[in-house]
């Protein structure tokens, strides 16, 4: 694809080539934004003629150089270079997909809708079916957990464009007790929320017309309600996409048998991306059982692969959540302070020795995580292992040991298992600590939650980038992400940087992906006699030249007899 390229010293923005003319500058409102020194906030245009490029000046202060002359207007071709501002405009050739953009950071996910530009569009000057289509299409682009977030938010916009009182989303327990996931307007009066589960339609889906000023749209024990003002005309089309609307307010995550609002019991971080591939929802399926349970929880999985924020995240929906949350990297802390540092000192312990709590007593009352629980000592682990098992913890130099109200979180990137098999972990504490045990899969078993977490780092960073390019994320895709989650948002963040603000981020800004790291080959260690051979050689050849061959000299160097240096000499196959 024919482009612009402006570069100036180790940075470059570029633009593809159209038959439209384009503004240039340094504005935020040029169609190509040239953020470089020397360049007017609008200083010149750009469109395509022949087999080059027109570019024409709009008074700019610093005109457009050519040659070292000041110039109007100068049509640029390949192989050539304008000069604007402190900046160099070439003409180039660049692949399609630098410019194909496949992830827009120009919308939130999550709350696409809460702004004020985008509820101008759905006023009633817009209302109707167009409408309703482009509300349809900006659900079709959000997850199911997206859609969950941000239903207030879209609620709101249908609403208003159906000029409903309002739009209520609900659950109903099995005694029939209804509570209210989501609402847009004033909560309706009791009469005209929908019937009992009893005297609703058995279908799997069903859309029924209430009296006057009302529709209902119910999926087993899920409905939607909408009110409108009496004898207020509706449309077919309105109780279609009414329908619809609540056909995706109660999807399921890939889960058929399961609540439509199960995983909203699961308080997920904010800078958490779950996905949608499959290893994942099996997972957050699995996890659902901590929510409920105070049974302790063991998190495997390799280095990088998020085990804190899972145990946050396990923390966060439990049982213990109104706790405090203490976290201690095992292999962080020098393995002679690590029982002090976990079980705490007793007063009065030593001379000069001050009292503290350790961090099992800190997190009374809520969570503990033991980051890299297999680089405890097993020394320590035994001392654990009274923790875990009795919920009991005895200080340094305590009489007694102090009772405990806490769940114990354990992670761990290696094979536990296979540890407990050599003689490196004690079997019982392993299976103590894996009462609830998950393995967290590597990011290349679930590349297809790859954008999501590029879309949610690159908007962490707090950049404005229009987005990713397809070559980048193609680049992103395959490559094998060895360190996993933090490997990747550290990538991510970098490329950000590198990029231009209001540009998209391409492959250049990427670095290349590391060679694969292989494993040296395996040498067979020598043997003690080879080695003490091979070092009575070198001292036999040295003596043998300092004494210029003499054998009688060598030997009273080596402090031997003649007869021994020639039985060594005839053993080590000297000539």
């Amino acid at each position: 694809m024919l482009c612009v390229v402006a570069r100036f010293q180790d940075r470059e923005v570029s633009h593809s080539l159209t038959r439209e003319e384009l503004s240039l500058g340094s504005g935020p409102a040029n169609a190509f934004k040239v953020p470089f020194p020397g360049v007017s906030r609008r200083h010149a245009t750009v469109r395509a003629s022949g087999d080059g490029v027109l570019i024409r000046d709009l008074d700019s202060k610093n005109k457009l150089i050519v040659d070292g002359r000041r110039v109007d207007e100068v049509e640029l071709v390949r192989g050539q270079f304008v000069q604007i501002g402190k900046a160099m405009l070439t003409l180039e050739d660049r692949p399609s997909s630098d410019f194909d953009l496949v992830l827009r950071l120009d919308r939130d996910d999550v709350h696409a809708h809460n702004d004020e530009e985008t509820r101008s569009a759905t006023g009633p000057e817009s209302a109707g079916p167009a409408t309703a289509l482009q509300i349809v299409r900006d659900i079709e682009d959000l997850s199911p957990r997206g859609l969950r977030r941000a239903m207030p938010a879209v609620l709101d916009r249908v609403r208003e464009l159906i000029h409903a009182e309002s739009i209520v989303v609900g659950s109903r327990a099995a005694d029939g007790t209804a509570a209210v996931v989501a609402i847009s307007g004033p909560l309706p009066a009791n009469e005209l929320l929908p019937d009992a589960p009893s005297r609703t339609r058995s279908s799997r889906r069903a859309t029924r017309v209430l009296p006057s000023n009302a529709i209902a749209s119910t999926r087993g024990r899920e409905w939607l309600f909408a009110s409108f003002a009496p004898a207020q005309p509706r449309e077919r089309w309105v109780i279609d996409f009414l329908d619809y609307v609540a056909a995706k307010c109660f999807a399921r995550d890939g889960d058929a048998e399961g609540d439509a609002f199960a995983l909203a019991e699961l308080v997920i971080p904010e800078a958490m991306v779950v996905g949608e591939s499959a290893s994942m929802r099996a997972v957050m399926r699995e996890l659902r059982a901590t929510v409920h349970s105070r049974l302790d929880v063991l998190l495997t999985g390799e280095t990088g692969t998020g085990k804190e924020l899972f145990a946050r995240m396990i923390h966060d929906s439990g049982p213990t959540a109104g706790g405090p949350f203490i976290a201690v990297n095992c292999a962080a802390v020098p393995a002679e302070l690590l029982e002090s540092e976990l079980f705490g000192v007793h007063a009065r312990v030593a001379t000069g020795v001050d009292p503290r709590p350790g961090r099992f007593q800190q997190a009374h009352g809520g969570t503990m995580f033991l980051d890299e629980v297999s680089e405890l000592p097993l020394a320590l682990q035994a001392k654990m292992l009274r923790v875990v098992q009795e919920r009991e913890v005895l200080p340094l130099g305590a009489p007694v040991p102090r009772k405990l109200d806490i769940r114990v979180i354990a992670a761990s990137n290696r094979d536990l298992a296979r540890d407990v098999a050599t003689g490196t972990f004690r079997s019982d504490l392993f299976y103590r600590l894996q009462a609830l045990h998950f393995h967290l899969p590597p990011l290349r078993e679930r590349r297809e939650d790859i954008p999501a977490m590029v879309m949610m780092f690159a908007k962490l960073t707090g950049k404005p980038i229009v987005g990713v390019s397809r070559s980048a994320l193609s680049e992103l895709l395959e490559r094998e992400w060895r360190g996993n989650i933090r490997e990747l948002r550290n990538e991510i963040e970098r490329a950000v940087l590198l990029c231009e603000r209001g540009e998209a981020l391409q492959r250049r800004h990427l670095r290349d992906a590391p060679a694969a790291v292989s494993d040296p080959p395996a040498i067979a260690p020598a043997s003690l006699q080879t080695q003490l051979d091979a070092v009575e050689r070198e001292a036999i050849d040295r003596a043998l030249a300092a004494a210029q061959g003499n054998r009688t000299c060598a030997a009273k160097l080596l402090g031997i007899t003649r007869n021994g240096l020639t039985l060594k000499m005839r053993r080590l196959g000297f000539p």
